[in-house]
C-alpha cells in the first residue's frame, strides 16, 4: 500500500468497493468529505435526481477541499 495515494470514492457503495480492493487504506476517503459548504457525504447520481447543477457544486466543492488537503499534507 502507498500511503502516500489518496483513494476517493463518491458514495458509500463506492466506499465499500474500494474497501475490498485496498482494506483500510489510511488515504481512503469519500469525496465529500473534503467539502467545505455541503453537508452531505455522498455524491447523489444526477442521472436519477435530474439535479446536475447542484451535483456539480457539491463534486467542484469537494475537490477544492481536497486539492487544499493534499497541498496542505504534500507540502506543495
Amino acid at each position: 500500500q502507498d500511503p502516500q495515494r489518496y483513494i476517493i470514492g463518491m458514495d458509500d457503495s463506492n466506499l465499500s468497493v474500494l474497501k475490498q480492493r485496498y482494506g483500510n487504506h489510511p488515504r481512503l476517503y469519500r469525496l465529500l468529505e473534503f467539502a467545505k459548504n455541503g453537508r452531505e457525504l455522498n455524491v447523489p447520481d444526477p442521472y436519477y435526481t435530474k439535479n446536475f447543477d447542484y451535483v456539480y457544486e457539491l463534486v467542484k466543492d469537494g475537490c477544492e477541499g481536497l486539492l487544499m488537503t493534499i497541498k496542505q499534507n504534500e507540502g506543495i
